[in-house]
């Protein structure tokens, strides 16, 4: 046997289909298991053999991963290779892939789990980022303190992250900041508030979405007023967001309003009690 031909056979390279690993880091979110996550984003990469980058769903899924196992660091350092690869697609259903209601929301989440304390940890970090020799500066990243800020009823933290976003960050905040504003005043019956940050935005000819309408309807059911909610709903079906499931939901669930139902916002839904 000729142990040179042996030893000069190249090594095997195995590979696993993307959407088995996206599982398996849903299953390292879910039982907090780091040397799972770790060694399924390293099979990923082996098999992608650096020819393509991830999916967005794999991205996702090392970003909640890390969100649950509350490595911040580690969850927003995924989230700029995720920008970095994949900051100009869309899903189709018309949802940024980078909302921090629904995408990142497992990122929002670990962001507000200890309250301010957590939140200006992030913040600080990000502005730090902002102004080291590569900056990284991400609107994403700021949109889920923003919400993280509402998430703990905390309005003013979340107008300084908002109005931070141009004032030192030198950036441009898009309809997921507004939304998260919006959400900021909304759960504090801050309605009119709500209302202007609508109109500001719409003004500066940034397209309202499905989430958008949805807060606004709930700020205005949670104020008792049903009839600027089917007011919203109008201004849904004139500018044809009535295909929407989400604007089928408030239609249906309206009525309950009247009849005196309470409603809470969870990830851009409506849900009664």
């Amino acid at each position: 046997m000729d142990c040179s031909r042996e030893a000069a056979k190249p090594p095997v390279l195995l590979s696993v289909d993307e959407g088995l690993v996206i599982s398996a880091l849903g299953t390292a979110g879910r039982t907090y298991n780091s040397k799972l996550l770790d060694g399924s984003w390293a099979v990923l990469k082996r098999s992608l053999r650096q020819k393509k980058v991830p999916n967005p769903e794999s991205y996702l899924g090392k970003i909640y991963a890390h969100a649950n196992l509350g490595n911040l660091q580690k969850a927003f350092s995924t989230l700029h290779e995720f920008e970095t690869a994949h900051g100009n697609s869309n899903q189709e259903d018309g949802e940024d892939l980078f909302s921090p209601f629904h995408t990142l929301n497992p990122l929002v989440t670990a962001c507000s789990k200890n309250g301010f304390v957590t939140l200006d940890s992030v913040y600080y970090q990000l502005e730090n980022l902002s102004q080291g020799d590569v900056p990284y500066k991400s609107v994403a990243a700021l949109n889920c303190v923003i919400l993280g800020c509402a998430n703990i009823w905390d309005v003013d933290r979340a107008y300084q992250t908002f109005s931070a976003i141009d004032s030192s960050f030198r950036l441009i905040p898009n309809i997921h900041s507004y939304n998260a504003l919006i959400c900021a005043f909304g759960k504090l019956s801050k309605r009119d508030e709500a209302v202007k940050v609508f109109e500001h935005f719409v003004a500066l000819g940034v397209k309202p979405n499905a989430t958008t309408y949805s807060l606004l309807i709930d700020a205005h059911l949670i104020k008792r007023d049903p009839k600027a909610a089917l007011s919203v709903i109008d201004e849904m079906v004139d500018l044809r967001c009535a295909e929407d499931v989400s604007c089928q939901v408030f239609s249906i669930s309206l009525p309950l309003a009247l009849c005196g139902a309470s409603p809470f916002v969870k990830y851009g839904q409506l849900f009664w009690a």
